[in-house]
């Protein structure tokens, strides 16, 4: 198990390490550790580091004891990483800087993996059991892919960012062939428009796209809008807002045309951590609030696993 944790972790680490340096709207590395309080010179080199050692001991496990001990040096910085960003966390929740839906980091977990690598690193100079690491690699390697994103909803997506901002961004769902609003796109705008009663920011963006029937989405949006406190002229619409993708992008377009330089992002949990992502590469401010569950979602399981394969489609394709 450790090999699989440190080959799916290296391989992680070492392409965001390249992003880094090449492509930087690509380096998606804060997702395990937020390094941006380091200099970027050390925050890449540390990468680098432990993910040539990570990536080293996944495909020859078998090491003498000096490159042992240069390995275990290295996941033990990345441990140190992990403890340094937990406190960071620790004391945003404690200045009230956001609203946890958990109490569990992602760091732990970046923490824990390490650990675990640890232990096998240390056992690797009299583990031989090659046949049994390979099986498991077959079965833990796909999990990890799985429940990297799996992990950012739960964490990362479940998190309370709210804060003043300059527009809040609604992203939309299904509007039925009456007109109706789904009970997903009711509950995003009703946390949208407590945040606008509660002064958080003066303008709404709606996005969305054609519904089910005459109504389009935006037009559904607006008028629950207005009916909730909303005045129209704090309204503007996107109503090409087809994506994640595609809402983002009409979104900069407005920031720019409105000088808005900050908006908070509304929509479910679920869906929040791919919207971070592609708002951080395209240069937009976004601080994203999850909206409570009016009431269950029959199709969750459908919705996390859809989100899953997104999540990594949209950061293999900026």
């Amino acid at each position: 198990m450790s090999r699989s944790i440190a080959l799916v972790l290296g391989s992680f680490l070492a392409v965001n390490a390249a992003a880094r340096v090449l492509w930087p709207g690509f380096d998606a590395t804060i997702w395990l550790l937020d390094l941006r309080a380091w200099p970027a010179w050390l925050g890449t080199t540390l990468i680098a580091t432990v993910a040539a050692a990570l990536l080293s001991f996944a495909c020859r496990p078998r090491m003498g004891q000096f490159r042992q001990r240069l390995t275990m040096a290295a996941i033990l910085l990345l441990c140190l990483a992990a403890l340094v960003d937990s406190a960071r966390i620790a004391a945003m929740y404690l200045a009230g800087e956001v609203r946890f839906g958990t109490v569990i980091a992602l760091s732990w977990f970046v923490l824990a993996a390490s650990v675990v690598v640890l232990v096998g690193a240390i056992r690797s100079r009299t583990h031989r059991d090659v046949k049994r690491g390979r099986m498991l690699a077959m079965g833990v390697v796909p999990a990890c892919l799985a429940a990297f994103p799996l992990a950012q909803m739960f964490l990362f997506g479940v998190t309370d960012y709210r804060r003043p901002a300059d527009a809040i961004l609604v992203f939309g769902s299904r509007t039925y062939a009456d007109g109706q609003m789904s009970s997903a796109l009711t509950d995003r705008m009703k946390t949208a428009c407590e945040l606008y009663r509660d002064g958080l920011a003066p303008k709404l963006i709606l996005s969305g796209g054609p519904g089910d029937g005459a109504v389009h989405e935006t037009e559904a949006m607006r008028s629950y809008a207005t009916l909730h406190g909303v005045p129209d002229a704090a309204i503007l619409l996107d109503p090409e807002g087809l994506n994640t993708r595609s809402t983002i992008r009409n979104a900069s377009a407005l920031a720019q045309k409105h000088g808005l330089t900050s908006m908070l992002a509304v929509s479910h949990f679920y869906h929040l951590p791919r919207v971070k992502m592609t708002a951080d590469r395209a240069g937009l401010a976004v601080f994203t609030v999850p909206s409570p569950q009016g009431q269950p979602l029959n199709r969750l399981p459908y919705f996390l696993a859809r989100e899953v394969a997104a999540c990594w489609a949209y950061y293999v394709k900026p």
